[in-house]
């Protein structure tokens, strides 16, 4: 597959895309609070409907999923973000990888927005604290550096 610039370094010009879905408005069933899917990003793997892909080397399965950031993944679910550079979301309902190398394994409503901070396992997590990390239980969150999370455990248990 060839971008359309010439080298697969050129610009990002929306070619050399497999999409496999629909182009039809992103949450449609809110209102349709984004426009149609644009693909506008190149070398991209999209599955599902609704995607929107701005970036390059991204891979978006599911529903309504956004990846707006340089090889960021979202392998399953819906109405989930990924916009840090190299950010992954795997699985889950509305939940956002916004910082650089940040990953979710999660239920729903998880945040992770620092570099290498990951959520896993939960629904409303957030973690913002640099190589933090959430796991299992329900509504927790980390904002020191390197701290953690799990269940209803503390970093000093």
């Amino acid at each position: 597959m060839v971008s359309g610039s010439g080298a697969t370094d050129g610009t990002v010009n929306g070619r050399g895309n497999i999409i496999i879905g629909y182009n039809e408005d992103i949450f449609p069933f809110l209102g349709g609070s984004l426009p149609a899917s644009k693909i506008t990003g190149s070398h991209n793997l999209i599955v599902g409907k609704g995607a929107n892909n701005s970036s390059f080397d991204a891979i978006v399965a599911g529903l309504d999923n956004v990846s707006d950031a340089e090889y960021a993944s979202i392998s399953g679910g819906n109405r989930n973000q990924a916009t840090g550079n190299f950010s992954s979301i795997s699985g889950g309902q509305r939940n956002e990888a916004s910082g650089p190398r940040s990953s979710i394994i999660g239920i729903e409503n998880n945040l992770a927005s620092v570099e290498y901070s990951s959520v896993s396992d939960g629904s409303n997590y957030a973690a913002a604290g640099l190589r933090s990390t959430v796991g299992g239980g329900f509504g927790r969150s980390v904002v020191g550096e390197f701290d953690w999370r799990a269940g209803s455990l503390f970093e000093t248990q």
